[in-house]
């Protein structure tokens, strides 16, 4: 159904916070995938409050949520399911670029 998570892109962009970043967050998805875990690593690197992690279907062309943090109950309504090319994380899909 979902493509892999790109995890090695982390790698690739720059300037990164921590250059451990990739690696803590790649041992968070390995065997049972923890993705609250990772989402965890990555907003504590970034100082950040608020953050989700979307898994992709190709198939379908649409994002699904995995796990989120913070997000207002309003937002939640309309994040569960993106389609691939709307919104911050959709255009981030298809651009292959970071939001």
């Amino acid at each position: 159904m979902s493509n892999p998570i790109e995890i090695n892109r982390l790698e690739k962009e720059e300037p990164m916070v921590d250059p451990n970043l990739s690696q803590r967050v790649k041992e968070k998805l390995k065997g049972e995938a923890n993705y609250q875990g990772a989402l965890d690593c990555i907003l504590e690197e970034f100082e950040a409050a608020t953050g989700s992690i979307h898994r992709a279907d190709h198939e379908t062309r649409f994002l699904h949520l995995v796990v989120q943090k913070g997000i207002p109950e309003q937002i939640l309504v309309v994040t569960t399911t993106i389609p691939f090319g709307k919104g911050m994380a959709g255009v981030c899909l298809e651009r292959a670029e970071p939001v």
